[in-house]
């Protein structure tokens, strides 16, 4: 992981995903554009300038950062790949635009925050399209664990392995 290696995303979002296929046909996704990354030992790189707090695409950056309370860390773009299979997942039915999140692109960094926070913890379930139907329950538990470590009580970050532990079990038939 580039984490592991002392590199941050910081702008995972729709736009810097591509998909891949190897040649037993397993489909992978690919991060793309890293000009918005932080190399931590390369101080004379931009991702140490007055911009570093703050960088990404809005409806998928972390509530924590839309907040303004912490510099960006790994389990911010941890958060991002749930917001990313959120949108996407939720995108198109039927070749019309059907997600009910894109009104996050013109929310205000807090109004956008409260409205991340409603809805891990708000009264809903997450709909996908019925593309992704298959995948509804890895995404519900995505949505379910970062809840959980975003109540305060926790004492615990997100992590890779969080999301591994969900992603690395067999799809339903």
């Amino acid at each position: 992981m580039t984490w592991e290696a002392g590199i941050l995303h910081r702008d995972i979002s729709v736009g810097n995903v591509m998909f891949r296929e190897d040649e037993d046909g397993k489909k992978m996704g690919v991060l793309r554009d890293w000009d918005l990354a932080f190399i931590e030992d390369c101080e004379g790189h931009r991702s140490h300038g007055p911009d570093a707090r703050r960088t990404g695409t809005l409806p998928f950056m972390a509530i924590d950062l839309l907040e303004g309370k912490k510099p960006h860390l790994p389990h911010h773009d941890i958060e991002s790949i749930l917001w990313l299979l959120v949108f996407v997942t939720s995108e198109y039915e039927g070749g019309s635009m059907t997600n009910p999140f894109n009104e996050w692109g013109g929310l205000s960094m807090k109004l956008l925050a409260t409205s991340k926070g409603y809805f891990l913890h708000g009264p809903h379930h997450y709909t996908p399209t019925d593309r992704y139907k298959k995948g509804e329950e890895y995404v519900q538990a995505l949505i379910d664990t970062t809840a959980s470590h975003h109540k305060q009580d926790l004492g615990r970050l997100l992590t890779h392995d969080d999301y591994l532990e969900i992603l690395e079990n067999p799809l339903p038939p």
